[in-house]
């Protein structure tokens, strides 16, 4: 084993090195508003990694997958480097190049072995898999990492696996059931790997009892994650009747042959329409599929490797098929999900280049050598270009609407970019085509935000009751209008929409917060404080909810309680002046000055400002007049005037 480690390091050293020459330069890509606000940035579940985090990942959806491997993954990634987006895009090409290495890993035992020292055929089908630019999107979107990192378990648990076929160990074979499992807690779309399985048995030709007996751990675990992934789809409603279903799952299918083949003009979206059996998308998409099962079907006189390949990517992006719809908006591919799928059809292609290596020597095969080695160079430049799309918000989406000016979600994203940034011309130049192309309830939404900022109420309330006619089954239209119509002191109308958006969505937390808030201006505090407790529940990272429970409990007379809500709002906030202001009295009261002291300073650490401050000074001088300890009021006092927030007297 150790000879072999020293035989061949240089396969591992080449693929770090070609996977740096690709993808390095996007190390210093920003996130992105493309899932990467929500799922990353301002999520609060990342900051620590507790008991409480964690059995909130692993008890939630996100909100529709459950990937609680994946949020553990970019909460190790906080702990270690904090909220730096340069950590998440090293961790993501961490995750792919080691996934390439275990391609080239499974190729080897997969193809038919040579008498050649270097297996040239799973080192090419490694490189093609490490530089291909459909895979650029789940290397270089920080949200892609639910794909490298179940991509990574998921190629452990199947080279392990072909491992099995010739040692038996029961405990590599267990070790490979397990894997699986990992890899199904970073994204449930791995759960086709029994199927995969058996194809690859098939091609080997194994048969009888035993072959399907081994499958029973990894099918009960399918079955187990495939009923957690419909419970966190349950809510979405299709677009597309299963006969449509069907015909753009052709489509689709033939699509990603097509960009795998021909990976140019990619893009993070692209629009789908529903399909008709008669046109000649969905004809020449059926006709091409139906070719090359044929060939496959021919080379079985020969070999089974290109079937088995063939059937290996049927296989595996079939769960594509269930994911055409998101919103309001239908969806005919994504890049990101051909990232394992692909490997079938690079067995196809080692599968050749095993053939071609027999029967090529000298010049011929030298030859053949430099061409993959120059096909893998362009596709690298490809990979490249590419992932410099994805530097910035801004970059990605213009480009996406250059190469897919249909692409509804990018000029809504570039419109909500536009806003953001405070360029509100071109902000609503974005919106206004996405509605051209379809009427969406985000880009009502985001025109009725900036109507609303320029003093146009009216038109606002409008854009949002368009919200609601175009996406009834939208809960955020019926929020934003309440938020609205609170404001302008319309509770009664303010509280109907957010009743709406319960029914709509039961944990809906922004819209419980809203209404336990306005019973707590109403003096109903104890059903405030049930309605927070509840809330809390659902979601223990509300802020703003733990401040509001806070100020329920104290009313209630419940000041311990209260004292640690307000405590656990500084956890997201730890300079929220009012937050400060109700809870250091409070441990003050209670004896607890150190702890006092502490939330001072780390507020001071983090913001400085006249208020913040006063309120500093006066608590040290409350504990400095009483008699006790206040070692910790006069370390702070210090602290401050070395940092210049006071001035020594």
């Amino acid at each position: 084993m150790i000879r072999t480690l020293r035989q061949f390091w240089w396969i591992p050293a080449l693929f770090i090195a070609v996977a740096l020459a690709v993808y390095g330069q996007s190390l210093g890509n920003a996130l992105v508003l493309w899932d990467d606000t929500y799922l990353i940035a301002r999520n609060p579940l990342l900051r620590s990694i507790s008991l409480t985090s964690l059995r909130h990942i692993f008890t939630s959806y996100d909100p529709e997958l459950y990937i609680p491997l994946t949020f553990l993954s970019y909460q190790i990634d906080y702990f270690l480097a904090g909220p730096s987006a340069t950590m998440v895009h090293a961790t993501n090409l961490a995750l792919h190049t080691a996934n390439a290495l275990l391609v080239a890993w499974v190729a080897y035992l997969l193809l038919p072995r040579s008498h050649s020292r270097i297996p040239i055929p799973a080192l090419c089908v490694g490189l093609f898999f490490l530089v291909h630019p459909l895979n650029t999107e789940a290397v270089s979107w920080a949200s892609g990492r639910k794909d490298v990192l179940s991509g990574f378990f998921f190629l452990l648990a199947l080279g392990t696996y072909l491992r099995t076929r010739t040692l038996f160990s029961p405990r590599m074979y267990w070790s490979s059931v397990c894997l699986f499992l990992l890899g199904l807690l970073a994204k449930v779309t791995v759960f086709t790997l029994p199927v995969l399985l058996l194809i690859l048995d098939w091609n080997e030709g194994r048969s009888g009892r035993r072959m399907w007996i081994e499958k029973i751990p990894y099918v009960a675990l399918s079955i187990i994650f495939g009923i957690v992934a419909v419970v966190g789809k349950q809510h979405i409603i299709s677009l597309l009747t299963p006969w449509q279903t069907l015909l753009m799952s052709i489509e689709s299918t033939a699509f990603y042959v097509q960009k795998f083949a021909m990976p140019v003009g990619l893009s993070p979206i692209y629009p789908g329409t529903i399909p008709d059996l008669f046109s000649t998308r969905v004809t020449v998409s059926l006709l091409a599929l139906i070719l090359i099962t044929v060939l496959c079907a021919l080379s079985l006189r020969r070999t089974r490797i290109f079937f088995a390949g063939w059937a290996f990517f049927l296989a595996a992006i079939a769960p594509s098929f269930m994911t055409f719809t998101k919103g309001s908006i239908l969806y005919l591919a994504s890049d990101r999900y051909a990232y394992l799928p692909s490997i079938g059809l690079l067995i196809i292609i080692g599968g050749g280049a095993t053939i071609l290596r027999e029967r090529l020597h000298g010049n011929a095969l030298r030859t053949a050598v430099a061409v993959c080695g120059v096909v893998i160079a362009l596709l690298g430049f490809l990979a490249h270009q590419q992932s410099l799309r994805w530097r910035d918000t801004r970059t990605l989406f213009e480009y996406t609407v250059a190469v897919e000016p249909d692409a509804v979600a990018a000029h809504t994203n570039l419109g909500l970019f536009y806003a953001k940034s405070g360029d509100l011309v071109k902000a609503r130049e974005s919106l206004e085509r996405s509605l051209a192309i379809q009427p969406t309830g985000s880009a009502y939404i985001a025109l009725g935000k900036i109507d609303a900022h320029e003093g146009d109420i009216p038109h606002a309330a409008e854009r949002y009751r368009n919200a609601i006619a175009a996406e009834p089954q939208n809960p955020e239209p019926h929020f934003v209008l309440a938020e609205m119509l609170l404001n302008q002191g319309k509770r009664t109308e303010a509280i109907a929409e957010l009743r709406e958006v319960l029914r709509i969505n039961p944990s809906h937390t922004p819209a419980m917060n809203n209404i336990a808030a306005l019973l707590i201006q109403e003096g109903k505090f104890e059903e405030a404080a049930a309605m927070f407790k509840e809330l809390l529940a659902v979601n223990p990272y509300y802020s703003d909810a733990h401040f509001n429970y806070a100020v329920a409990l104290l009313a209630l007379g419940r000041s311990d309680e209260a004292a640690q809500e307000f405590a656990q709002t500084l956890v997201a906030q730890p300079a929220l002046l009012p937050a400060l202001q109700r809870l250091i009295p409070l441990l003050l009261v209670q004896g607890k000055n150190d702890d006092a002291i502490g939330h001072l300073r780390t507020a001071l650490e983090q913001e400085t400002n006249r208020d913040l401050a006063a309120l500093a000074l006066d608590t040290i001088k409350k504990i400095v007049d009483r008699p006790g300890d206040d070692a910790s009021a006069r370390e702070l006092l210090e602290w401050m005037m070395a940092q210049g927030i006071v001035r020594k007297k």
